[in-house]
């Protein structure tokens, strides 16, 4: 007698699912381990053999609250980017708290050790990670953020009133879908509208079509760049696949349904993913923004 289905996804598209994703947080892990051996040519030896590339695992925070976020495109900003990390410091480990493995990335909160090697001193600290893959060998970029008490992101803004850890993570979802909502409607002020003055990001370059991440300098940037989006792309939908809140940032994955306005593929319906990091500051809205995204594909 066979059993009358339950869960009757199609097995096939499980089976390639899976390996989609375990292949994403091999690739990802074998980084994360690569880094432990302080080695720079082995490190880099975990990068996608040709470019485009993408990294953010700089971002810092100035003595008056304002954000940095450097951004990497190159193979020789990457390395000398590495080479000023591994000189400071040594990983001793890096345990996942919580861990996301998409078809395209490895999404990771972690609790890392590392050790100062100018005093000796070991410190833990905890961070999230992105890692986005091809589907070959290596990795082809790291965004990264280190948890910082957000009443000392952007010290000139106002501090907003105290939340419960739980109320904040309510507070960061319904945040992120006022800026889903915002996206969906084609609006790049509502966007903007959830950010702090003073913010930072970095995110898949659509408009330049440059297969990497750019950066957008506070919130007139970041205006500007979703302009020249929606110039380009008439959004038709934005869902969420992947959401985790936390009280000090929030993960998500998005796919994105768009209709193309102009040029060779006018009227041509493409969609994408996104893989992304927001994070408050003191007044409670976005300060840093980091993610990536697939290439386009025609639907």
């Amino acid at each position: 007698m066979v059993a009358k289905p339950v869960i009757d996804v199609d097995a096939d598209l499980l089976r390639k699912t899976a390996a989609a994703q375990l292949h994403a947080a091999a690739e990802g892990w074998n980084h994360v381990k690569m880094e432990s051996t302080g080695h720079i040519p082995t490190i880099l030896g975990t990068l996608v053999p040709e470019g485009p590339w993408a990294w953010a695992i700089m971002t810092h925070t100035q003595p008056d609250g304002s954000i940095v976020l450097p951004v990497h495109t190159s193979y020789e900003g990457i390395e000398e980017m590495y080479k000023m990390i591994r000189g400071h410091s040594d990983v001793i480990s890096a345990e996942p708290m919580i861990e996301v493995c998409g078809e395209w990335y490895s999404f990771h909160e972690d609790v890392a050790t590392n050790r100062e090697k100018a005093t000796g001193s070991v410190a833990e600290r905890e961070m999230v990670l992105i890692l986005p893959i091809t589907n070959g060998p290596g990795i082809t970029g790291e965004l990264a953020w280190v948890r910082t008490d957000r009443a000392l992101l952007g010290q000139d803004l106002p501090l907003a009133e105290p939340k419960t850890p739980v109320e904040m993570r309510r507070h960061m979802v319904k945040l992120h879908d006022q800026f889903l909502q915002a996206f969906r409607s084609n609006d790049a002020a509502g966007m903007a509208r959830t950010f702090s003055r003073g913010s930072q990001s970095a995110v898949r370059d659509y408009v330049a079509d440059t297969g990497t991440i750019t950066g957008l300098g506070d919130v007139d940037g970041l205006l500007d760049h979703y302009k020249g989006f929606f110039e380009l792309f008439d959004v038709r939908s934005a869902d969420v696949l992947e959401r985790v809140a936390q009280d000090w940032y929030l993960f998500a994955e998005v796919r994105v349904e768009v209709e193309a306005r102009n040029g060779d593929r006018n009227g041509h319906r493409l969609a994408f993913h996104t893989a992304s990091l927001f994070v408050p500051g003191r007044e409670d809205k976005f300060i840093v923004h980091i993610g990536h995204g697939t290439d386009l594909a025609e639907m």
